[in-house]
């Protein structure tokens, strides 16, 4: 067990760059009747309810799989599905009063940030980046897969 805890927090701390594969996953088996699944996500591909989502249904599978059961459907649905939910809520007026309290209660762009202060020759790790170039062929491929998935709408 010992050794399955040191091997998740080195890879959990090793850098991540943008470069190379953004999701670490790893089945570390602690005895001959037990293994523990290791996720490890670069932040930029999800969050912590995403990742909250995904072991769900993986867990969902599995358990389906060991059992010799059916496969459960998905109990968060399909991206046209989340599409289709999203489109709804910004036609509703749950999000024209949602708009409206946020934008009364969250200062415009113009206003301090009220963050800590820091000092002056200390990076601010939250300021805005340089623009980035994607990779043409990369979003050829996410056009492709926006097109198969029936998101054709989505620019």
């Amino acid at each position: 067990m010992r050794e399955a805890h040191r091997l998740a927090s080195s890879m959990q701390r090793a850098p991540m760059p943008l470069t190379g594969p953004l999701f670490k996953f790893a089945l570390l088996q602690t005895s001959v009747d037990e293994s523990y699944f290791f996720v490890c996500c670069h932040h930029i591909v999800i969050d912590g309810i995403g990742i909250g989502l995904i072991c769900h249904r993986i867990a969902a599978v599995y358990s389906a799989l060991a059992a010799g059961a059916s496969i459960p459907p998905s109990f968060f649905g399909s991206l046209g599905d989340l599409i289709e939910y999203e489109a709804a809520y910004e036609a509703s007026t749950d999000y024209l009063e949602d708009q409206a309290y946020w934008t009364k209660n969250i200062p415009p762009e113009s206003e301090s940030r009220y963050r800590l202060a820091r000092a002056a020759a200390e990076h601010d790790g939250y300021e805005s980046s340089g623009p980035v170039q994607l990779d043409p062929f990369v979003v050829d491929e996410a056009r492709g897969c926006r097109r198969r998935w029936g998101c054709a709408g989505l620019r």
